[in-house]
C-alpha cells in the first residue's frame, strides 16, 4: 500500500492508454482532486507536443488530477512545482539530478524523465514519467546517449510514488499558500546546471542558438541569442549544445 498524502485517493491499473489521459477522462465525469492515476503499462504514453512517451525497462508513470483553482496563465507553475517534486524527493538518492527547462529530469547529461501538464477547463493533470532501471537489453541505438535510468537507491515503484506525491502536497501548499516567489527560487537552483550553456531553441520557423541566462518570474527561459541580445522562451524544444554559442543551425 502506497503511503498518500492527505485527501489522495489511488487508482492503479495493469494497463492503460495513457494516465494522463485516464485522469482527464475522469475530470471531465466531475471526478474531484487528490485522483493518482497509476499504470503498470502504458500502450499510448504522450509527451510534449504529441511525442509518444516511452518508458522502457522498469519505469513508472503517474498522474495526479489537481483543481487549484488557478487562471490558466498561472497553471503553468504546476509544471515546474511537479518537476521540483522530483528532485526534492530523489536527489538524496541520484545527487547528479537536475532540471531541464521546462520539464525534462536529467541525470547527468542524460534524460530520466519527463513531466506533462495538461489543463481542462479548472483541472491540471500532472503526469510524471521516471526510468528506474534499463531495458534487458540495453537501451535502443536512438536513445543510449540520452536516456539513463535512476540509481537503485531510488526505491521501487510504491516508494519513488509515495516519495514524490508527499514532495508534490508540500511544495503546492507552499506555492498556494506563499505565492510563487519560493517555488522559483527552488526552481533557479534546480535549473542551475543548465545555466551559461549554448542551446539550440526549436519552436520557430527556424532553428537558434543562444546561451541559457536563467528563468524570469513567469517560469519562462531567459537566453542571449548570437547578436548577444536577450529574448524569452515561451515554449518549444531546447537542446543542449555547449559551453559556448555556435553558429545558428
Amino acid at each position: 500500500m502506497i503511503p498518500l498524502p492527505p485527501g489522495h485517493r489511488l487508482l492503479h491499473l495493469p494497463s492503460v492508454d495513457s494516465t494522463n489521459a485516464e485522469a482527464l477522462r475522469r475530470a471531465r465525469a466531475g471526478e474531484p482532486e487528490g485522483l493518482v492515476v497509476w499504470a503498470d503499462e502504458q500502450v499510448a504514453g504522450r509527451g510534449r507536443q504529441g511525442r509518444r512517451w516511452l518508458g522502457g525497462g522498469d519505469s513508472v508513470a503517474f498522474s495526479l488530477l489537481r483543481r487549484p483553482g488557478v487562471p490558466p496563465q498561472e497553471a503553468t507553475r504546476w509544471t515546474l512545482l511537479a518537476g521540483l517534486a522530483v528532485v526534492d524527493a530523489l536527489q538524496a538518492a541520484a545527487p547528479e539530478l537536475w532540471l531541464k527547462w521546462p520539464n525534462d529530469v536529467l541525470l547527468g547529461r542524460r534524460k530520466a524523465g519527463g513531466i506533462l501538464c495538461e489543463l481542462d477547463g479548472g483541472a491540471i493533470v500532472v503526469g510524471i514519467g521516471l526510468n528506474l532501471a534499463p531495458p534487458a537489453g540495453g537501451w535502443p541505438q536512438d536513445l543510449v546517449d540520452r536516456a539513463a535510468s535512476l540509481p537503485p537507491g531510488v526505491g521501487g515503484r510504491e516508494q519513488v510514488i509515495a516519495g514524490v506525491l508527499a514532495s508534490f502536497d508540500r511544495l503546492e501548499t507552499e506555492l498556494l499558500q506563499q505565492g510563487p516567489a519560493p517555488l522559483m527560487a527552488r526552481y533557479r537552483r534546480a535549473l542551475a546546471p543548465m545555466i551559461g550553456w549554448s542551446v539550440r531553441v526549436d519552436g520557430g520557423a527556424e532553428p537558434w542558438a543562444a546561451r541559457v541566462e536563467g528563468v524570469d518570474d513567469s517560469g519562462a527561459l531567459v537566453v542571449l541569442d548570437g547578436s548577444g541580445a536577450r529574448r524569452t522562451v515561451l515554449a518549444g524544444d531546447v537542446h543542449l549544445l555547449g559551453p559556448a554559442i555556435p553558429e545558428a543551425p
